[in-house]
């Protein structure tokens, strides 16, 4: 069967595009993995992919329970071990009698998905407003996008800059304010004290991602968000990176 001249002209504009940034320096290509040396790309920060005993419980897992999802959960395949796993990661992060977990495959779907849904105005009734830290990561601006609404960028760990934008838009709509507890590009905190004690003036639902704290920072490796318990309402965590498997 021959391409069309139509798709051959789509062909065409992909691959001129393709060369466009390839010529500007802009095209990503795989990396070798084969390359020796020490690897400072991945963030399996505590070696924990490595590790025999993790790496024997995946084994004993994949004997008990074999692999691969084999359908999704709502069509009733629902692995003992992601509900557990759920239920431990609410034991650990919240004692709040109405507190629960959801397991995706990984962060990014996790941030596109859950924001997606949380932001969804048909669902709220009116448009939320979104204020975002400028430096978050790309899942959560991904998030947001696919919700269609608008997010106001406040500066980089400026709570002064989120409460001009607050009073601007008060009364506005339902008001969420997403932040990294450690962002992910530079490394640095999040003014968590004064962005709680802007949440409890003005009201707004509080969405922190915990992915590069996880395992590393805060009570037993939980996060920074456990020590201030119930001012993040929805809390984002990770299975990979420190944990050193997949997952969100």
């Amino acid at each position: 069967m021959q391409p069309t001249d139509a798709a051959k002209n789509l062909q065409q504009r992909y691959d001129d595009a393709l060369m466009d940034r390839k010529r500007s320096g802009l095209l990503r290509e795989l990396p070798s993995s084969s390359k020796a040396g020490i690897d400072f790309t991945h963030n399996d920060y505590l070696g924990l992919s490595r590790h025999r005993a993790v790496i024997q419980a995946a084994v004993d897992a994949a004997e008990k329970f074999g692999t691969g999802g084999r359908a999704s959960r709502l069509l009733g395949a629902e692995a003992e071990l992601i509900r557990a796993l759920e239920c431990d990661i609410v034991a650990a992060k919240s004692s709040a009698s109405d507190a629960a977990a959801l397991v995706f495959p990984s962060g990014y779907q996790l941030n596109s998905g859950v924001l997606a849904t949380l932001l969804n105005k048909s669902l709220l009734g009116e448009e939320p407003v979104v204020f975002s830290d400028r430096l978050i990561h790309a899942s959560l601006h991904h998030g947001i996008t696919l919700a269609g609404v608008r997010q106001h960028r406040f500066s980089h760990n400026d709570p002064e800059h989120l409460e001009r934008l607050l009073k601007k838009h008060n009364g506005h709509g339902p008001r969420v304010v997403i932040i990294e507890s450690v962002y992910s590009m530079d490394g640095d905190i999040a003014c968590l004290d004064e962005i709680y004690e802007l949440k409890s003036r003005y009201g707004f639902q509080l969405y922190i991602d915990e992915a590069h704290a996880t395992g590393v920072i805060g009570e037993r490796g939980y996060g920074l968000a456990k020590h201030a318990e119930g001012q993040g309402d929805f809390v984002v965590g990770t299975i990979s990176k420190a944990i050193g498997a997949s997952g969100g």
